[in-house]
């Protein structure tokens, strides 16, 4: 390993030779000698290298799974990508940041998340573009190319770094159509909401609104979606306050979920929302989904139930969104609760006056909450049902009861705590 005890810069230019000898496959091997050797031919191959080593798939394969590395270290050194992508990226790190001494790091952050952006839309083409800038791509790219950049690009790109000043400035300065998306860095109002903060989101959506009737087309659709979610996922509770009024308001988001061709999207809100745990988001998006039948509004129940967020199930049954004691297709609420396993959320939907041993009516081809409980293994859980007075010869079907099926399925510490419980019950000694 003599060749480790060389200056840095000799041994960057041995890794440099080593790889433009052997290729970039071959080269990609030896990452595996040290961490030095994995940084230095990383940092050789994505940077130093000419775009001529990439000959064959193989070789190229190496960089497409960090591509947006491979496009920022590229722009950088404007090593091979002397076309639009680094003018482009040029031209709006020099938009977003003006260089000075002082903000070289801002100006690299700003780049790096360009890149990610720009590899995010056109990915299939950003390798060809880099190692031949005229190569021929679909129209929309070439349009790009041809256009240089617009208004639109410095509007998504400022709500892309998260800068609001920018954002307010160039949308009071320059006309954009709201319909459009930048191709190489998406739409303002989905960007806004992803980095920026609520004055933007704010300002975007009026800009987006004014003076212009909104129909809940497809594309609109899309946008106000993947934004919502965006601001869902940043629990950005005064961002989602802002758009759920213009959903509902401006696209009529109620008429069109009523749709039967189409799904609901307000039901991927209200999904992503219940991941988050927050009741307050919860509550707030349940505004869109309200009108959505129980039956589907179940999916984010039995997601809350998973997920043991004991206040979110407590909220869909005090709201009346799901009922505690109907059944809805092939389940209900407290079977549900039961397969989650989380005690505390047995407890919230018992405590919402759900029946201990299952919904009276429609009951029929479903098990018990303790037949499920005993079927599953949940030992709390029969521990909690028993307790409240689960009834141990209750059964829907004509299936086993719990005591047949915990010893059907070898669950000895389950069948224990049954034969106990209905020994105490009959008014027999305990088992041994």
């Amino acid at each position: 390993m003599e060749v480790l005890n060389f200056p840095l810069e000799i041994f960057r230019q041995i890794i440099h030779i080593l790889v433009s000898t052997i290729g970039v496959t071959k080269a990609w091997k030896y990452r595996q000698v040290s961490r030095l050797f994995a940084s230095e031919i990383y940092e050789d191959i994505f940077a130093n290298q000419p775009m001529s080593v990439f000959s064959s798939r193989l070789d190229q394969s190496v960089v497409m799974a960090d591509l947006s590395v491979f496009l920022l270290l590229r722009t950088r050194k404007r090593l091979g990508t002397q076309g639009f992508l680094t003018t482009t990226i040029h031209e709006l790190v020099e938009f977003l940041a003006p260089n000075n001494a002082n903000n070289n790091t801002y100006r690299w952050r700003c780049a790096e998340k360009l890149c990610t952006k720009i590899t995010d839309s056109i990915q299939p083409y950003i390798f060809k573009l880099i190692g031949n800038p005229e190569a021929s791509v679909p129209k929309y790219i070439a349009n790009v190319r041809l256009a240089g950049v617009t208004c639109l690009d410095k509007i998504a790109a400022a709500a892309l770094v998260g800068n609001s000043t920018l954002i307010r400035n160039v949308q009071r300065e320059l006309p954009w159509d709201f319909r459009a998306s930048s191709v190489l860095f998406g739409h303002p109002l989905i960007n806004a909401t992803r980095y920026a903060d609520e004055e933007a989101v704010s300002y975007t959506l009026t800009c987006y609104s004014s003076g212009t009737r909104i129909y809940a087309t497809h594309s609109n659709l899309t946008i106000f979606l993947d934004a919502l979610l965006a601001a869902i996922r940043r629990s950005g509770l005064e961002m989602i306050n802002l758009m759920v009024p213009f959903c509902l308001k401006r696209l009529k988001l109620k008429k069109y979920d009523k749709n039967s061709d189409r799904p609901s999207i307000s039901l991927t809100w209200l999904e992503e929302s219940v991941r988050t745990g927050d009741v307050e988001i919860v509550t707030r998006i349940l505004d869109l989904a309200s009108h959505n039948p129980k039956v589907e509004l179940l999916a984010s129940f039995e997601l809350a139930c998973r997920l043991g967020h004991t206040q979110i199930v407590t909220l869909f049954l005090d709201q009346g969104k799901v009922n505690a004691n109907r059944r809805h297709r092939f389940t209900y609420p407290l079977s549900i609760a039961v397969s989650s396993g989380h005690v505390d959320v047995i407890q919230c939907v018992l405590d919402a006056g759900a029946r201990i041993d299952g919904p009276r009516e429609g009951r029929k081809g479903l098990f018990t909450p303790l037949q499920t409980a005993v079927s599953e293994a949940k030992t709390a859980a029969v521990k909690l049902l028993l307790e409240r007075g689960a009834s141990l010869d209750e059964r829907f079907t004509a299936g086993r009861d719990p005591l047949s099926l915990a010893a059907n399925n070898k669950h000895l510490e389950i069948y224990k705590l049954l034969e106990n419980k209905y020994r105490e019950r009959h008014g027999l000694q305990p088992g041994v």
